[in-house]
């Protein structure tokens, strides 16, 4: 049995995922509901659950703040949020799970099937996407671009600095992500989701299958109708309709 602890300052959404919980997930025993990230921490520290559906945007401390104060974390989270671009840009980065409000009966049965495949297994890898995601949110609330982000792979999460990206290349609903020292990961996501994650000025879609690291160009080659030549040697193709574009942007460099 998976004990839960549920952490929303909304009665209303607390007793409906209460409900939910109780009617559609029958793996999961509710062993606290709290209604502040107060009760929350005591209720944690108290009970030391195996997952957290925490709720984000609570008063006086929200869900990123609560979360500072019960490092190291030990157990698993899952995210509960009203749409917020912000917020869901940085779950992305840090390749955590999270439900939209109002919570769909699908996306918390595959929810809880995740937290049965992870239940009882060291949590530190999962530690580590949270004290990511807590940075993300430090540099997102100061309008920065995010310096690290988590790469989902088939098997694992890869912790990447950003600015080791040369550059990433679209194997259809996959993208190859290649990195200064000669290796490159095949991530689970788009490349359209991967520019998302990772935009800055640094970076520059050059092609529809390709995004380039612009602190890592070589040399930009005229020759068959112009191509891009990396510091790993990757040769980049430059569609036409983006050449202005980039020459542009490369000037203000």
């Amino acid at each position: 049995m998976i004990r839960a602890i549920l952490v929303d300052d909304e009665l209303p959404s607390l007793k409906t995922l209460e409900w939910q919980l109780h009617k559609y997930c029958h793996d999961v025993e509710i062993i606290a509901a709290c209604g502040s990230a107060a009760e929350g921490i005591d209720a944690i520290t108290n009970n030391k659950p195996d997952v957290v559906f925490l709720d984000i945007e609570m008063p006086r401390m929200n869900g990123f703040d609560m979360l500072e104060k019960l490092k190291p974390i030990g157990f698993i989270v899952i995210f509960i949020t009203a749409y917020d671009k912000f917020a869901i840009r940085a779950f992305r980065c840090s390749a955590l799970d999270y439900l939209l409000k109002p919570v769909d009966k699908v996306d918390l049965e595959e929810a809880v099937e995740k937290i049965k495949k992870y239940h009882g297994q060291n949590h530190q890898n999962q530690d580590d996407r949270i004290e990511l995601l807590l940075d993300q949110v430090k540099y997102l609330q100061q309008d920065q671009p995010v310096h690290k982000i988590a790469l989902t792979t088939l098997d694992s999460y890869v912790f990447v600095d950003v600015s080791e990206i040369i550059h990433c290349a679209s194997e259809r609903n996959y993208t190859r992500v290649y990195l200064k020292g000669g290796k490159n990961i095949v991530v689970a996501k788009t490349l359209k989701l991967v520019e998302e994650l990772i935009s800055s000025r640094n970076f520059f879609r050059t092609h529809h299958s390709y995004l380039i690291n612009l602190n890592n160009i070589k040399k930009m080659t005229k020759e068959d109708g112009g191509y891009i030549v990396m510091n790993n040697d990757a040769v980049v193709p430059l569609s036409r309709g983006k050449r202005e574009d980039f020459f542009s942007l490369f000037s203000k460099l």
